[in-house]
């Protein structure tokens, strides 16, 4: 950033040196916005620099898989290998509370309903 008084002194000298001032502050700025440009479009894809220094922004993954003409998800006809319920079982197991979750009394002499 240029002074005040370095301002007033290349006005004072007449509009050459105004002008000259000029010329080398917007030199000086646009060669550091195009260093700040590059500098943000470089990430670890396309430079030498670790994948964690690319800062808050996702990468965008591309699938490997080839497109195919099917929907996703199971296939029509696919029977599936989901385990069924059984009408007559061969044995059941009772699980039974051992307190109760609201007032954590015991729930052992209680008997079982349901």
């Amino acid at each position: 950033m240029v002074d005040r008084k370095v301002i007033l002194t290349a006005y004072k000298k007449g509009p050459e040196a105004a002008i000259s001032l000029f010329e080398e502050t917007f030199s000086k700025s646009e060669r550091s916005i195009e260093e700040l440009e590059n500098r943000s479009k470089k990430n670890s894809k396309n430079s030498h620099k670790p994948p964690s220094t690319d800062g808050l922004c996702k990468s965008i993954t591309k699938s490997l898989r080839k497109p195919s003409n099917r929907q996703t998800g199971g296939q029509l006809g696919h029977k599936g290998h989901t385990l069924g319920l059984t009408t007559a079982p061969d044995h059941t197991i009772t699980h039974s509370p051992t307190h109760c979750t609201c007032c954590n009394t015991s729930l052992h002499n209680e008997p079982v309903k349901g």
